[in-house]
């Protein structure tokens, strides 16, 4: 426990260095005065006593530097000193400083930036409950020569969510567009017409108002809608009266009665569906929509596995109701008309798209950022030589080989802080002119910022 009584004194020693140099050079000066008292309390003349007194007492610098070690606040007073220094020698080489600088702010803000936009895009989790769980059901023809895959018919969509067994909740969503009129500038929105099921099983609640019921995707049902927060937002200036109000799509009343989030957006823009949707409708089969099952394959199809169901198993599951359907319906199945259903985990197929192109980019900003650390490698050595001189006259009045490779170091480190700032302000600028002139068509996009992280990661590596 004596750290609790030096703490004070160590913390005086950083802060108040004059008050505390001044009370340490008036101790020993009351030292040196009661030995001068001694000796000539014992006969020397007070000029006599005074270098008897000195040289009893020792060199009063070296007690100095003595006390100033025991308080092991030294290394940082030297840390700052180095700082100083360090920064006293980058501003008398500003060629060399401005090299450095740009070459580093090149490579960190090149692979910050790159890394944001996959920690966006590929690694940061769905935004909706439990993630992980979720998987989508999409099918290919076959027989047609194509791999491609589509939707599902409104019928089929019925068969797998009635006879699986490894889905503890399914939802259906289909691609919609409409003029909204009403309130305001008519527009043409972009929108999802989805089951009352798929709300709950993404796990994701109507931040104003409600979402859809069973009863209103059911044929005949008071048409409703669903607005996204964005919509919300810039048509009807978030207003929170929008409920119950009635909104035109394509000349037909709809009544508002939710407003979803800003963070949800389904389906995804890299999804199947492409278009984000502006707003929700609910997803009603008719009679008609249920027997037809060759003319339509827009559905998509959505689930949740049950505990301790994998991929491979909702394969096998979805694959052995294809085949008992295409037998129930052999008149629908016929000839080239087969599917086969495929499982893909949500989050990797919303982005299995931009993936190669991810990969790549983070390839290439890594042999840029090598590349910048191997030129300011060769740039510090070939200033070592030139600053050999230098090196030497200080080792030669005594400093030790352990003190000029810190101050190395701290050299190091304010170039590199220099740098990393600029890389920090490099990335902003191109993952916004990423976000505006960037695909449209690469999901989460508009989501990617600079992640701090990104910067201490590159950080970590340049040491």
């Amino acid at each position: 426990m004596r750290w609790i009584y030096k703490l004070p004194l160590r913390l005086r020693s950083l802060f108040r260095k004059s008050r505390v140099e001044q009370e340490l050079t008036q101790e020993l000066r009351f030292h040196l005065e009661k030995l001068i008292e001694e000796k000539v309390g014992k006969g020397m003349i007070p000029e006599e006593a005074r270098y008897a007194a000195l040289r009893e007492l020792g060199g009063v610098e070296q007690i100095k530097e003595e006390c100033r070690d025991m308080r092991r606040v030294n290394y940082i007073e030297n840390f700052f000193q180095d700082v100083r220094y360090g920064l006293r020698m980058l501003r008398k080489n500003p060629g060399f400083t401005v090299v450095a600088v740009l070459t580093l702010g090149l490579g960190i803000g090149a692979n910050t930036a790159v890394f944001s936009l996959v920690d966006t895009i590929l690694l940061r989790p769905l935004p909706y409950r439990d993630p992980h769980q979720l998987v989508l059901v999409s099918e290919t023809l076959p027989q047609m020569g194509g791999d491609t895959e589509v939707g599902m018919a409104a019928g089929e969509y019925l068969d797998y969510r009635d006879r699986n067994r490894s889905f503890v909740q399914t939802g259906a969503y289909e691609a919609a567009g409409f003029n909204l009129t009403g309130e305001g500038t008519p527009l043409r929105v972009n929108a999802a017409a989805v089951t009352a099921s798929a709300f709950p099983l993404l796990g994701v609640p109507a931040q104003l108002g409600r979402s859809f019921t069973a009863d209103e995707e059911q044929p005949g049902s008071i048409p409703v809608a669903v607005l996204s927060y964005s919509l919300w937002q810039r048509h009807y200036g978030a207003d929170r009266r929008i409920l119950g109000k009635t909104i035109r799509l394509d000349e037909k009343p709809y009544v508002v009665v939710g407003v979803m989030p800003p963070s949800f957006q389904f389906p995804f823009d890299g999804a199947p569906l492409s278009e984000r949707a502006d707003l929700w409708v609910p997803e009603i089969f008719t009679p008609d929509r249920v027997q037809d099952r060759v003319k339509e394959f827009g559905v998509g199809f959505i689930g949740r596995l049950k505990p301790r169901v994998s991929e491979e198993q909702a394969q096998a599951d979805v694959a052995n109701i294809a085949g008992g359907f295409m037998q129930q319906h052999p008149e629908s199945y016929s000839g080239t008309v087969r599917v086969a259903p495929r499982v893909h985990r949500f989050a990797a197929y919303t982005v299995h798209k931009a993936r190669p192109l991810m990969m790549l980019l983070m390839a290439a900003v890594a042999c840029v950022l090598l590349i910048a650390c191997a030129n300011v490698a060769n740039l510090l050595l070939a200033r070592g030589s030139y600053r050999s001189h230098e090196m030497a006259i200080r080792s030669a009045i005594g400093a030790a080989r352990r003190r000029l490779l810190w101050q190395c170091l701290v050299e190091s480190l304010l170039l590199s802080l220099v740098g990393a700032g600029t890389g920090f302000g490099l990335a902003v600028l191109l993952v916004d002119g990423v976000r505006k002139f960037g695909p449209a068509d690469v999901p989460r996009l508009q989501e990617a910022a600079v992640d701090p992280s990104a910067l201490l990661l590159r950080l970590f590596c340049r040491f």
